[in-house]
């Protein structure tokens, strides 16, 4: 919930400051050239359009990459789940699980 407490409020402000990507009319081409306009916010442009998907990317890269350098607010996203030690410790087990199972 502090993931969404902290994205929601920033993505909300983006969408309604975006009229493109509310529009009816064009909202399939809007929501690309919306990615496209907030592309530092987003990890793709499938997350783009959906809060819930953004939470899930963002949590399954923590899990299967190593923590990223880059500075740029989707990265952030990732970082963030490196403030719970809790997380990082289940994270750690699932690496080692597939590390298992590969091999």
């Amino acid at each position: 919930s502090a993931f969404l407490l902290n994205r929601s409020s920033d993505l909300d402000i983006m969408y309604q400051d975006d009229k493109l990507a509310n529009s009816e009319d064009t909202k399939g081409n809007a929501r690309k050239y919306f990615f496209l306009r907030h592309k530092s916010q987003f990890l793709n442009e499938y997350v783009a359009h959906d809060p819930f998907s953004d939470i899930i990317e963002s949590m399954t890269r923590f899990i299967l990459e190593k923590k990223p350098i880059e500075n740029q607010a989707k990265f952030d996203k990732i970082r963030f789940f490196f403030e719970f030690s809790e997380i990082f410790d289940i994270a750690q087990r699932i690496q080692l699980n597939i590390k298992h199972l590969e091999g």
